[in-house]
């Protein structure tokens, strides 16, 4: 249904950045003013088709129901070509407004089951176009059932007569149809906007925290790259002066191994808060090669027989970039799946291209919702104390965001899967 739908709202409308909540509240609206225009469409035909088989003597109002449809199918394409949306809405409401009151002169007055279209067409003007539209058009339904109930005050003439049974459940049928309709339309969009709100609120809390954090990050780093030089520096020097003097010892050894470490921990989170402040990195950006980058990342890291690496991205990717941070997305997501996968019986990693994306996947079985939803905050980390800064993902996705591409978790596959979108 929803195809058949799309097919008469324009290019312009559906192709329209799924992102932006304004563009789908307009499109929902535009589904259903098609929606809506289509049922009445039929309706009025039907409405033909079963008084033309019933009535003996043609009345001089019903060969105006096919005009009537036909005007009604015409706004599809007016939607379709020209995005006149509320025009087409007020046309039909106008005219379901005056055929329903002419209707139900002629078909009993207030006794009519044509009378329950006027339930309708206030809340379509709610749904469709906005409150203070479904307003006007419940005053003017209030107005003809007040009209329809004294009918003698205004000069009109009301026909008494008996319903068939047919036409009272065709009308019925009619109405749940296209009531059932809509609201299987609005659901669908209703849940559609709530997850994108839901979407858009973790993006906005994770750019604020990105950019509260990158604020501080450029002067921070520099701040402790000084003293962090002169350790390094003064731990070379001590470690010359010992080997010079023969005084080696295992003791020290170990111990200057593990300040050394320590200090390349200190380098990398430095290196990482320099990235989130974007220091001399958006001047870097030149053509390369990401099946290159993607070949010298898996080279990179330390796999020790742990896993299976199956890298399918073999052609040509080119793209404008900074070669070693686009280098570094691959080697934090291989390093992470490395270590979340270690000790599985049969593990591996897969590097796979989609059109516009690179895909890494690995045997693990996924990530936990309330997981995912944070495991790309900076600082976030599900690992022991001392096994990572929690600033992997967020330094990933934060590159991703300079060179204009977005990495997302595929919470749909069975496996552990990110996406690297190479158009956000």
């Amino acid at each position: 249904m929803i195809s058949i739908i799309d097919f008469f709202i324009g290019p312009s409308v559906l192709s329209a950045p799924k992102e932006s909540l304004l563009a789908t509240e307009r499109l929902r609206k535009t589904r259903l003013t098609v929606s809506l225009t289509l049922s009445l469409s039929i309706l009025v035909m039907l409405m033909f088709f079963i008084r033309y088989s019933l009535e003996t003597s043609g009345s001089k109002t019903l060969f105006l129901l096919p005009i009537v449809s036909v005007v009604m199918f015409s706004g599809l394409f007016i939607i379709k070509f020209y995005n006149a949306t509320n025009i087409v809405f007020w046309v039909e409401a106008l005219i379901s407004c005056l055929v329903v009151f002419v209707r139900t002169l002629a078909t009993g007055g207030i006794s009519s089951p044509v009378v329950i279209w006027l339930i309708l067409l206030p809340i379509l003007g709610v749904l469709i176009v906005s409150v203070r539209v479904g307003v006007c058009l419940l005053l003017l339904c209030i107005a003809q059932i007040l009209i329809l109930t004294k009918p003698q005050l205004f000069g009109l003439n009301v026909v008494e007569m008996n319903h068939l049974p047919i036409v009272q459940a065709m009308v019925l049928i009619i109405l749940i149809a296209a009531v059932s309709t809509l609201v299987c339309i609005y659901e669908f969009q209703r849940v559609m906007n709530e997850k994108l709100i839901r979407e858009t609120e973790k993006e906005l809390a994770s750019s604020k925290k990105l950019a509260s954090l990158g604020s501080l990050s450029g002067g921070l780093a520099h701040e402790i790259n000084n003293p962090l030089a002169i350790l390094k520096g003064q731990l070379g020097i001590m470690e010359k002066v010992l080997k010079k003097d023969k005084q080696e010892d295992p003791f020290l050894t170990k111990k200057f191994i593990s300040i050394n470490t320590s200090l390349d921990r200190i380098q990398s989170v430095v290196d990482a808060f320099r990235t989130f402040s974007r220091d001399n990195y958006m001047t870097g950006f030149e053509e390369i090669d990401l099946s290159k980058c993607i070949e010298e990342a898996v080279s990179l890291v330390d796999y020790d027989g742990k896993c299976e690496v199956i890298n399918e991205v073999k052609q040509t990717i080119s793209v404008q970039g900074n070669s070693d941070l686009v280098i570094r997305i691959f080697v934090n997501l291989l390093t992470n799946s490395v270590q979340a996968i270690e000790g599985e019986s049969s593990s591996w990693i897969k590097i796979t291209q989609q059109e516009g994306a690179i895909v890494f996947t690995d045997s693990g079985s996924g990530i936990a919702d309330d997981v995912a939803d944070q495991i790309m905050d900076p600082f976030f980390t599900t690992k022991p104390v001392g096994m990572g800064t929690g600033l992997g993902l967020s330094l990933c996705q934060n590159i991703a965001h300079m060179h204009g591409w977005t990495l997302k978790l595929n919470r749909e596959s069975k496996n552990t899967e990110f996406i690297l979108e190479l158009k956000s």
